[in-house]
């Protein structure tokens, strides 16, 4: 260990290391020997030295594992002589390892971790993970679709909006200066696209049925907009108002989230609008589309697999609407959660030794408990009083690494009675000194290790050491006593963008169904449209706390991308509805036809939807394994909740209601 970390030093990208081997025996009369054994030490001598390090304050549970089996190395960096991404991690790594490989039968291993590895390999696996999943996504949907429709012409006609809205999304959001987010980087590729495909297909429904009847290119290609734009529209401005009302939320992560998402939305409806018309205008283009009229999407058969719940609608609403609302009770049980490990590569050495370091040494990140003190406690005993009542409320959390603080050196010191209460601290190194106590700023520190456990665990851990260090602070009038550091600070920003991503998915929520009752001028749409939109999330939510993971960053994205999918799947279905009800239908004729001539492109968009995000789930990230699998759930439950629980409300609730078609001068609503 002394010749690695001595070659480790003399790399001149290595500013300094502290190890237990710095840190020098301590006693009241003199600090000159390592704590560590010297290396002509007897093989009886060398147990009896661990034995006395394993007692040290700064031994065991700090710089010396709780087994005695592993040695943590601080390495400070100096960044003006690292010049590539390998000085700052494989170099230091090669040179530890050649160092060890030169003592015979040295059975020593050196591995990485820490805030420089983790971003390192974080950032490389994302790199890996984007390329391979955005072409393995895109070549699996390509496939599935052009199995789905048997021609490459309608995956182009479908393909082709949702990648030029891609395409200006982040051309537009880089000139409009928007900072780097990785929630949006991640998400917002994907919602375009989703939204762009969901409305090309019904686009492209519309298209092959226009063809059927005989249009040429350029009037079908007009008669699609006409007769799907508007629906495409409200589904458009539905997600982007939902994705706008994040920019009220307390965290700038989440609000450029909303930004970009709502921007994004946008111009893929501005890409359906004019790129699908504009390509499928061309005849040499669409004689390769074959015609099919929307009665004839029989491939799928939807309304005839429904058929048997036709008479039974009582009871699928009613089963429906009490399975939502038993279901969505786990919404309100999800508590916000974030881990430190759901980012990193799971399969990522850097990784590996930091799951090592949270068994060996409780962690490597730390919090502190901070400790100003009045001026008429200068140099009293009353100092230590203090600390050990602090170290007493840290302690009794088992799930906390072992304090660190003056008190635990004073055990160590042991010094004559009749001496100062704080003499001893003239005796400790500088570094360890002033780390730890600065009586020229009236400040000390409780130090301790913290494992990656997750807010959601962590939190009530500190909420009771806070509530505990109160009490304390009562006791002793003039003493200001705070829990700080980042494993505090971290989870309660992790916490706040959470609990925003949550507070906006229902606000989200409610402002689209709103809108829903607006345009289609009917509070009991609005209403009915809550049920099978309510239904998949709730799912998800039920499939959340089954596996025991709670509402972390990547679960709330999953849950807003997909509530923005379910919502387009309902206004389609709606939208077709409202129209056969115009046209004279009864409720049974209209949800029959509707189910017919739109049941086939919702589940068209499902099937490719879920291939998309199935790929994501082989991920080496944890957080992009939950958000695929989070994001496959809620599309299928998704699909569910409009073809069964929304045709079932409808005939119960809008049996005996008859719509009269909108006068002429009165714009159309929007239709599917």
């Amino acid at each position: 260990m002394r010749r690695a970390v001595e070659a480790l030093e003399q790399l001149p990208q290595v500013e300094g290391a502290i190890w237990v081997d710095d840190i020098p025996s301590v006693n009241v009369f003199e600090l000159t020997r390592s704590i560590l054994p010297s290396d002509e030490l007897s093989e009886g001598g060398f147990g009896e030295e661990l034995s006395r390090l394993e007692r040290h304050p700064l031994g065991r549970g700090q710089f010396v594992s709780e087994d005695g089996r592993s040695f943590l190395v601080a390495i400070r960096l100096d960044w003006l002589e690292i010049f590539d991404d390998s000085d700052a991690v494989e170099a230091l790594l090669s040179a530890a390892r050649s160092a060890i490989a030169e003592v015979p039968e040295a059975n020593v291993s050196v591995d990485a971790t820490g805030d420089v590895p983790l971003y390192l390999d974080q950032l490389t696996a994302h790199r890996r993970n984007q390329r391979h999943f955005e072409m393995l996504g895109y070549a699996l949907v390509i496939v599935v679709a052009s199995v789905l429709y048997r021609s490459p012409a309608p995956v182009m006609l479908v393909g082709i909006a949702p990648a030029t809205a891609i395409f200006w999304s982040k051309g537009i959001l880089r000139w409009w200066g928007e900072s780097a987010n990785p929630l949006s980087d991640s998400v917002l590729p994907v919602l375009v696209a989703i939204v762009g495909v969901t409305d090309g297909v019904h686009l492209l429904a519309q298209f092959r049925d226009e063809r059927a009847r005989g249009a040429s290119a350029r009037t079908a290609a007009a008669a699609s907009i006409r007769h799907v734009g508007g629906a495409c529209f409200l589904t458009s401005l539905t997600t982007a108002i939902g994705f706008a009302s994040l920019i009220y939320a307390d965290s700038e992560l989440v609000r450029g989230f909303g930004r970009s998402c709502a921007i994004g939305v946008s111009l893929a409806f501005v890409a359906i609008v004019t790129v699908f018309p504009l390509v499928a205008s061309f005849e040499r283009i669409a004689r390769w589309v074959p015609g099919l009229l929307l009665q004839d999407e029989s491939t799928w058969h939807v309304d005839r697999w429904l058929a048997p719940l036709r008479y039974r609608a009582r009871s699928v609403a009613a089963i429906g609407i009490a399975v939502t609302l038993l279901a969505s009770l786990s919404l309100f049980g999800l508590k916000p959660d974030e881990k430190r490990s759901y980012g990193l590569p799971s399969r990522s050495a850097a990784f590996m030794t930091l799951q090592r370091a949270d068994e060996a040494f409780s962690g490597i990140e730390t919090a502190q408990v901070l400790i100003r003190w009045p001026e008429a406690a200068d140099d009293s005993a009353e100092l230590l009083a203090v600390l050990d009542e602090v170290e007493r409320c840290v302690t009794a959390e088992s799930e906390l690494g072992r304090p660190l603080s003056l008190m635990g050196l004073q055990r160590a010191i042991a010094p004559p009675a009749e001496r100062p209460p704080l003499d001893f601290v003239e005796l400790l190194p500088s570094g360890i000194r002033d780390s730890l106590f600065r009586p020229d700023l009236r400040k000390m520190v409780v130090s301790f290790r913290v494992r990656d456990l997750g807010v959601a665990k962590l939190d009530p851990i500190f909420a009771r050491i806070a509530e505990r260090l109160e009490s304390v602070e009562g006791r002793f009038p003039g003493y200001s006593i705070a829990l700080t550091g980042d494993g505090v600070v971290r989870g309660k920003l992790v916490a706040r963008v959470v609990e925003d991503l949550e507070r906006s998915l229902f606000g989200a929520a409610g402002i689209i169904f709103a809108l829903l009752a607006i345009a289609y001028r009917s509070w009991r749409w609005g209403l009915i449209a809550i049920i099978p939109n309510l239904f998949p999330l709730a799912m998800s939510a039920c499939g959340l706390l089954l596996i025991g993971r709670q509402l972390d960053v990547s679960s709330a994205c999953a849950f807003t991308v997909c509530l923005g999918i379910a919502v387009d799947d309902t206004i389609h279905f709606l939208s077709r509805y409202r129209r056969e009800r115009e046209a004279g239908g009864s409720v049974d004729e209209a949800i029959e036809t509707t189910l017919r001539k739109v049941g086939g492109s919702l589940a068209v968009t499902t099937v490719i939807m879920t291939v998309g995000f199935a790929t994501v789930i082989s991920s080496e990230m944890p957080a992009q394994r939950i958000f695929g699998a989070l994001s496959v759930a809620t599309i299928v439950s998704a699909l569910l909740g409009d073809l069964l629980i929304l045709p079932a409300m409808l005939r119960v609730f809008d049996r005996d209601r008859r719509l009269v078609p909108a006068a002429s001068s009165t714009p159309s609503p929007p239709v599917a």
